[in-house]
C-alpha cells in the first residue's frame, strides 16, 4: 500500500516526472477507429480502465487486436493476455487482419491459412518462410505486421494461474524495460482467477469481478498505464448501450 504524502513531496515526485518523459504518458493513444477516438478526447489515456463489452462472438477479440496495432504503430506497447487463445492463434488472426489491406482478391482467411500449412506437411524443409512462400496473401500481411510486431507482446492467460498480481507485474516488466505507458489488454475479465482473501475467503460472482475491475484500475494508477479489458456482457446491457459492472456478472 502506498504511504501518504504531503502535497510538497507529490509536487517533488511531479517535478521528477516532468524532468524525465512525463509528458509523453500524457499524450492519447489512439484506438484506431475515428469516431471512437474523437468521442474519448483521441484515444486511451494513462491510468484509464476501459471496458470494451458485447455478447460472445460479436468480433471483441479482433477489435483489441486492431487497439493493440494502433499503439503499437504509435511507438507505445501492447500488451495482449487471451485467456481463450493462444499466442499462435493470435498470430494468425493478426495475420488474416493485416491482409485486409490487400487485394481484394488476395486476402487471407483462416481457411486458406490453415490449408496451406496442412500442405506443408511431407514438405522436409517446412518452416515459416515456406509458408509464405505458398502464401503471397501472407507475406503481403507478414510485410506489414513486421513494421510493428515488437510492439506487441502476446501472453496466454491462465485461468488458475494468471491472477490480477500477475497481470500487474507483466505491466511492471515494461516499465523495467523502458516502454512508457504500456496498454494491457486483458481478454477476457471474467476468466480472470482471483486468490482466496486473507480468511481463505474466495469471492464469487459480483464480488470476484469487483475485486478483478478494482484491481486493474490500481495497475492503471499505479504505473499510469492503460488497462482495456475485455467483458463479456448480457444483451441488456447492450439494448441500454451502458454497461455496469452487474451486466458482468
Amino acid at each position: 500500500v502506498e504511504p501518504p504524502l504531503p502535497v510538497a513531496e507529490v509536487v517533488d515526485v511531479l517535478d521528477g516526472r516532468i524532468r524525465g518523459s512525463f509528458a509523453e504518458t500524457l499524450r492519447p493513444v489512439a484506438t484506431g477507429f475515428s469516431p471512437l477516438d474523437e468521442y474519448m478526447s483521441g484515444g486511451f489515456h494513462a491510468e484509464d480502465l476501459v471496458l470494451v463489452g458485447g455478447i460472445q462472438g460479436v468480433g471483441k477479440t479482433v477489435a483489441i487486436l486492431q487497439m493493440a496495432r494502433a499503439a503499437a504503430l504509435q511507438g507505445r506497447l501492447g500488451i495482449v493476455v487471451c485467456y481463450e487463445h493462444s499466442p499462435i492463434h493470435l498470430l494468425f488472426r493478426l495475420l488474416c487482419m493485416e491482409s485486409f489491406w490487400n487485394r481484394e482478391e488476395s486476402r487471407l482467411t483462416w481457411p486458406a491459412l490453415r490449408d496451406a500449412m496442412l500442405g506443408l506437411g511431407e514438405d522436409p524443409q517446412r518452416s515459416f518462410d515456406r509458408l509464405l512462400i505458398r502464401l503471397p496473401a501472407a507475406r503481403e500481411a507478414w510485410s506489414r505486421l513486421s513494421q510493428y510486431m515488437e510492439g506487441i507482446w502476446l501472453v496466454p492467460g491462465d485461468g488458475v494461474h494468471t491472477t490480477v498480481d500477475v497481470l500487474d507485474m507483466f505491466v511492471a516488466d515494461a516499465l523495467a524495460r523502458g516502454y512508457e505507458s504500456p496498454v494491457l489488454f486483458v481478454d477476457y475479465v471474467q476468466i480472470v482467477p482471483v486468490r482466496p482473501d486473507p480468511m481463505g475467503v474466495l469471492p464469487v460472482d459480483k464480488e470476484r469481478i469487483s475485486v478483478v475491475m478494482k484491481a486493474l484500475k490500481a495497475t492503471a494508477i499505479r504505473h499510469r498505464a492503460i488497462v482495456v479489458a475485455v467483458a463479456a456482457a448480457d444483451e441488456q446491457a447492450l439494448r441500454r448501450q451502458r454497461v455496469h459492472l452487474e451486466n458482468l456478472w
